[in-house]
């Protein structure tokens, strides 16, 4: 207590001997403005609690799902064509069907549903081109059923949301083609010469299935009656007449009028025939002008050729001859009296054939006697005995003496 009552005289006396100054007011005290308080919430559009006046997203944003079914667009079914497999037409729509409407053994309805593309953007490019550009793509929250019809696992009808009224005319249901709408496409084989021809279809969906039959002909083209169709497959369309004016005949891979073929279509053999030795097809021959032979002498052998007669047995034979040119003449043929035989010198003056007469043999008569015995030897008479039988021996000869 003591030190501190003496330090107050001693400041009272310094602030004595010290100058004064003039003080400055000090200035009156301005209004505080207030400072814009920021709204804190989700900031987030797409969020189930955005907040239109928020400024700072506080992270508070929840969203809301949905599930919704796998669909397709309006885009990818406009890409489907009839006659499509189902694998095809998985593929091309890139979704699942959602349900089977209705299956039997031909046909079967799938369901999908599909939604449009639209665009959004903001209402100052509504009036602008720039609408037809920018924005964002997204898909209409509302979605609509497709109805995808196979028969014969073959895509035959697409039908919207729009006609699902009149899909129990599909023939899915009534099992034929028959209706009055035009939308239903009934794919089948339109051919009535197919073995698969469907009366009801009012499409062709290249089904058509046809019983063709293997041309049999000569397959060497060095013979007289090479066929060029031999072993191909091919069928006959009438073309819905009965003048043969008119039918066809297809192979695999041409179309040819039936009266240019049709002989070598029908050949019922496959043998070939050929020209004779030294002769070859003649190139100029027509089939449709009987005025030419079929086979001409090779020209390439002309010069080799020694024409004559050929034959040994004939009487103008001719050993030099190599190439027989028809003119042989032979002896006449034998008669019942007659036989002919040829001079040795066929250079003989007058006719090398000589006549013979056939030699008469004369038939001598046999006449067959009984075999005898002893007792025909007994019958006999005893004095030309001896001159007929030849004794056996002198015994039997004395006893045929005794019995005289």
């Amino acid at each position: 207590m003591k030190k501190i009552l003496l330090l107050i005289p001693l400041f009272l006396i310094a602030s004595c001997g010290t100058k004064t100054t003039a003080v400055k007011p000090k200035p009156k005290p301005t209004a505080k403005v207030k400072k814009p308080i920021k709204v804190k919430g989700c900031t987030d559009k797409t969020a189930a609690n955005y907040d239109s006046e928020a400024d700072i997203d506080d992270g508070s944003c929840y969203y809301e799902y949905i599930t919704i079914n796998d669909f397709v667009s309006a885009e990818n079914i406009a890409r489907l064509s009839t006659g499509m497999s189902k694998m095809e037409v998985a593929a091309t729509l890139n979704a699942t069907p959602f349900d089977l409407l209705h299956a039997n053994e031909t046909c079967e309805i799938y369901a999908y549903e599909y939604r449009h593309i639209d665009r959004e953007f903001t209402m100052k490019d509504f009036t602008s081109k720039s609408m037809l550009t920018n924005g964002k793509e997204m898909y209409s929250p509302e979605s609509k059923n497709l109805y995808v019809v196979f028969r014969d696992k073959k895509l035959e009808s697409v039908i919207t949301d729009d006609a699902k009224d009149k899909l129990e005319s599909v023939i899915c249901f009534k099992d034929n083609c028959e209706s009055n709408n035009d939308y239903i496409v009934c794919g089948g084989c339109t051919d009535s010469e197919a073995l698969n021809f469907n009366s009801e279809a009012n499409e062709d969906d290249g089904s058509c299935e046809y019983e063709t039959t293997m041309v049999m002909g000569c397959e060497d083209s060095e013979s007289l009656n090479y066929n060029m169709y031999s072993g191909k497959e091919f069928r006959v369309t009438k073309n819905n007449s009965e003048d043969m004016r008119e039918w066809e005949v297809i192979f695999d891979d041409v179309t040819i009028a039936y009266n240019t073929v049709k002989d070598m279509i029908n050949s019922t053999s496959s043998d070939c025939e050929y020209c004779p030795c030294d002769y070859i097809v003649n190139p100029d021959y027509d089939s449709r002008r009987d005025c030419d032979e079929l086979c001409i002498l090779d020209p390439k052998l002309v010069e080799t050729f020694e024409y004559g007669c050929t034959d040994e047995f004939a009487v103008n034979y001719d050993e030099d001859a190599n190439k027989d040119d028809g003119s042989c003449v032979h002896c006449p043929c034998d008669t019942q009296d007659y036989f002919y035989v040829m001079n040795e010198n066929r250079n003989c003056n007058g006719d090398p054939c000589i006549k013979v007469m056939k030699e008469i043999e004369e038939e001598e008569e046999v006449i067959e006697k009984d075999d005898c015995d002893l007792c025909d030897l007994l019958d006999l008479d005893l004095n030309v005995l001896p001159s007929l039988v030849t004794p056996v021996n002198l015994e039997l000869d004395m006893k045929l003496k005794n019995i005289e």
